[in-house]
């Protein structure tokens, strides 16, 4: 892991040192150096993890229902915040598999996979 991060921390510096030397022409001129993306990376993974955790826990209550909810809403925004869009396009996040974490537990509730 110790070794990754520093070649990712390297990967980062070169590039920008590219940019930093690319003249008027070439294809790097002008471009934004980039940033390290490690923070917002396990920003998402612990998202992932708080989320996956709640829904696959046995016997959840309404207030477990309702907690994986927010916790849904929660991952989606903290993938919109820290991943990048697909493309330029308006609304680009609104994607089946993303979206459908919003209804997992209006399925639960149906079906009445939970506990009373």
């Amino acid at each position: 892991m110790h070794s990754d991060l520093a070649v990712l921390w390297l990967q980062v510096d070169h590039v920008n040192a590219l940019i930093r030397a690319a003249k008027a022409g070439d294809c790097l001129f002008g471009v934004e150096e980039i940033k390290d993306p490690s923070d917002k990376l396990i920003e998402v993974h612990l998202a992932v993890l708080r989320y996956n955790m709640q829904s696959r826990r046995f016997g959840l209550t309404a207030p477990g229902l309702v907690k994986l909810r927010d916790l849904a809403i929660e991952l989606l925004e903290v993938v919109k915040n820290n991943m990048p869009m697909k493309s330029g396009e308006k609304n680009a996040w609104k994607f089946e598999k993303a979206h459908s974490l919003l209804h997992k537990v209006r399925y639960r509730m149906r079906y009445r996979m939970y506990c009373l």
